[in-house]
């Protein structure tokens, strides 16, 4: 496996196991705590907070993210 996939790797595991630990809080009817863990798995990928990143259009979101990190940062926003 080269560097570039063994990190692609890594990021998809690490937004795996937030969704995981996310989907478990919601059940357990902790919403808000959920959300904030995903928020913060967000901002931790794409470099800036949540709410500056829904004013973004698609564009200058495209432009302000790493490359490497487009696909998972648009999923985590769905």
């Amino acid at each position: 496996m080269t560097q570039k996939q063994d990190y692609f790797m890594r990021l998809l595991r690490q937004v795996a196991e937030t969704i995981a630990a996310a989907t478990g809080l919601s059940r357990a009817g902790k919403e808000d705590e959920a959300q904030r863990l995903i928020d913060q798995e967000i901002a931790g990928l794409a470099g800036m907070p949540v709410p500056m990143l829904k004013r973004l259009t698609p564009a200058s979101l495209a432009a302000m993210v790493p490359g490497d990190r487009h696909a998972m940062v648009a999923e985590l926003l769905v």
